[in-house]
């Protein structure tokens, strides 16, 4: 590459990089202050208290006043993140450390005055002003809608397309927002991106005539980002093994077709030592604490059984998801055409919702019936799952599509590009698109039959419908510009 070519590569990257750091620190600047910290976000930060003062790794749910036994429920790569923030941030350590005594409502006075030392009662409600915390995070985030140009222009558009695409991906607003929250989708979205934009790369070396040094290199950093990955949401594991067997149809496929194996082998070999390199460490801990070859314990069956209360769902109540589940208007339109005590059990929250069921009553009667909460994933997966498979097909297509929008307008609309591609795709053998989608594909579904998918599990299709849209909105607009010329000249 010619010296000016570079310089300007390199610039235009430059760029792309302040313009992502300036989106995903817009809502800083807004009035409305980062939301308090609830739910999976406390539970996250609670592990990292605990990681941080007590040096031990444990499930959520300890008080920070008690030092908790050793747990296995979370992906350990997040909660590590906070911790290591706490023990180099004094100031984010002593305001996590506030909110959570006073979440948990501490009865211990003595403890409750010292961590709150200091701390403005306002400091504990809005997490705007703990420390260098969210700078970090934000930079994360800033990465992964970066990483959106870079594998848009690696995927082949051009340089203003991939600008398009990257503008797209930026309104979702899903970067800005979760730079802003102790979720562990300010990590998991950058580092998906990351993992497709590997597999391309890593695809790229398979389909032209490279070195064997290149093979290795791309695809061992392919495992490593798996394993960071799976270290964040053990689900990309699965995406893993997808991968793993789609080399060994590749490897069939070079057999009949007589073409070097070679590649194909040493791919897979570097994807899993990568992999296993990363990963490694922490299965052993969890193998000489818990007897688990698993990057989780049994906090597995308790997400598949709040899944498979959806598998009651009726015909009627099947058909009303598909409205009911649409972003923002969905429930309005649901109930224009079924009853509101129809819809209720759709909802989150109500008494006799599907969710709420799955998380009380009929959670306890499944942890009965399969004795222990080891038990009951494949308790669950044998009585529930392949017993009804049918059931549990229709159910997911459903809880997919729930899943499928993201940032509420931006998923319903960039469907509508994304699912075309897709199809284009599989007929003109375009696989380094296909590639890149896998991730986000295999992840849309899985979540969909092993949990209760929303939105916020499945925010890597936004680069997908982004890269899918931006060339066709482009054209679109060029198209637009020429006619609008031709009128004016007309006139003229």
């Amino acid at each position: 590459m010619p010296a000016s070519s570079r310089s300007s590569a390199l610039l235009t990257l430059c760029c792309i990089l302040l313009l992502s750091l300036l989106v995903v620190w817009l809502p800083a600047f807004g009035r409305k202050p980062p939301p308090e910290p609830a739910a999976d976000a406390v539970g996250y930060l609670n592990i990292a208290y605990h990681l941080a003062h007590h040096q031990v790794f444990a499930d959520p749910g300890t008080p920070p006043t008690s030092t908790p036994p050793s747990g296995s429920m979370v992906a350990p790569l997040y909660p590590a993140l906070l911790a290591g923030m706490m023990r180099t941030d004094a100031v984010f350590d002593r305001h996590a450390g506030c909110f959570l005594h006073r979440f948990y409502a501490s009865t211990d006075q003595a403890a409750l005055a010292v961590a709150c030392d200091g701390v403005p009662p306002e400091a504990t409600v809005t997490p705007k002003a703990w420390g260098h915390s969210l700078t970090i995070l934000r930079l994360f985030t800033a990465a992964g809608l970066a990483l959106v140009w870079l594998g848009a222009r690696r995927l082949g558009l051009s340089r203003l397309a991939a600008g398009v695409a990257f503008v797209l991906a930026a309104a979702s607003g899903a970067y800005g927002e979760y730079g802003q929250q102790y979720l562990t989708e300010g990590l998991t979205l950058p580092l998906g991106t990351l993992v497709s934009l590997l597999l391309v790369e890593g695809c790229r070396t398979l389909g032209t005539p490279v070195s064997c040094k290149s093979v290795l290199l791309w695809w061992l950093v392919a495992g490593a980002a798996f394993g960071a990955a799976a270290l964040t949401r053990p689900t990309f594991s699965y995406v893993l093994y997808l991968v793993v067997l789609a080399l060994g149809a590749g490897i069939l496929w070079r057999l009949v077709r007589r073409q070097p194996l070679l590649p194909v082998l040493l791919a897979g070999a570097a994807l899993a030592i990568g992999y296993g390199v990363v990963i490694a460490p922490w299965l052993w801990r969890n193998h000489q604490l818990f007897g688990l070859t698993a990057i989780t314990g049994p906090y597995g069956g308790y997400i598949l059984a709040q899944r498979v209360a959806y598998n009651a769902m009726s015909a009627r109540e099947w058909l009303a998801s598909l409205l009911f589940w649409l972003p923002d208007f969905g429930d309005s339109l649901a109930r224009l055409f079924f009853p509101a005590d129809l819809l209720a059990r759709l909802d989150w929250y109500s008494p006799d919702a599907y969710y709420v069921l799955g998380n009380g009553a009929w959670m306890r009667e499944m942890l009965a019936q399969a004795g222990s909460k080891d038990a009951l994933q494949g308790w669950v997966l044998r009585e529930k799952v392949f017993a009804d498979l049918p059931a549990h097909l229709a159910v997911t297509i459903s809880l997919a599509l729930r899943g499928l929008w993201v940032s509420k307008y931006f998923g319903l609309i960039g469907v509508v590009f994304w699912l075309p591609s897709l199809v284009r795709a599989v007929r003109r053998q375009q696989g380094l698109w296909l590639a890149f989608c896998a991730p986000a594909i295999v992840l849309l579904g899985l979540q969909a039959f092993v949990s209760v998918s929303i939105p916020r599990y499945n925010l890597l299709v936004i680069p997908c419908m982004a890269i899918a849209a931006a060339p066709l909105l482009l054209a679109w607009g060029q198209g637009l510009s020429r006619t609008m010329c031709r009128l004016f000249n007309k006139k003229g």
